[in-house]
């Protein structure tokens, strides 16, 4: 006789609860044995798709300063043209950090995107940015609109146009 449905979900049910409970022990020990090496494993999972949605979430669990240790990858990856639950993810990421403590740090950040003439990385750094601060959206945007590529001119005067908080649900 065939399991009936209600059978069915309770046993799919139990094997969700059991691969959580693996999870978190893997979690416990991965913590336990690596110490702050976590950061640099972290990291690179961080740089490989096929680690990154995990890297994210051990991420969130990092310990403050661990996390900040990982701003320069995450605003790469909030940034640069990908899938766009990375971008959410490294946002979230970015934004579990002091406010103050991330904008005195995004100048290296800043700095080499706009340098990149990538229309779509200005146009995240911008979006980034009005997460962030008002100011420094302006600040950023202002920069664009007088850039030599009318792509990125067309996002900083869209920016200057409207500053407020770019709309992305963060979940």
């Amino acid at each position: 006789m065939e399991p009936s449905l209600d059978e069915q979900y309770k046993a799919a049910w139990k094997k969700v609860l059991e691969a959580d409970a693996a999870a978190y022990a893997a979690q416990y020990e991965l913590f336990s044995i690596c110490g702050d090496s976590i950061i640099e494993i972290v990291r690179a999972g961080l740089h490989d798709p096929s680690e990154r949605s995990t890297a994210f979430r051990i991420a969130g669990l990092l310990k403050e300063e661990q996390r900040k240790a990982l701003l320069p990858d995450l605003v790469s990856l909030a940034c640069e043209p990908s899938y766009a639950p990375t971008i959410i993810n490294a946002r979230k990421v970015i934004m579990s950090l002091p406010k103050q403590w991330v904008l005195a740090q995004m100048d290296p950040s800043i700095e080499r995107i706009l340098k990149s003439d990538d229309d779509w990385e200005s146009r995240r750094l911008l979006e980034l940015c009005s997460l962030l601060d008002r100011d420094l959206t302006l600040k950023i945007a202002a920069i664009a609109a007088a850039h030599q590529d009318p792509e990125i001119r067309e996002a900083g005067t869209d920016f200057l146009n409207n500053p407020e908080p770019f709309d992305l649900s963060l979940p």
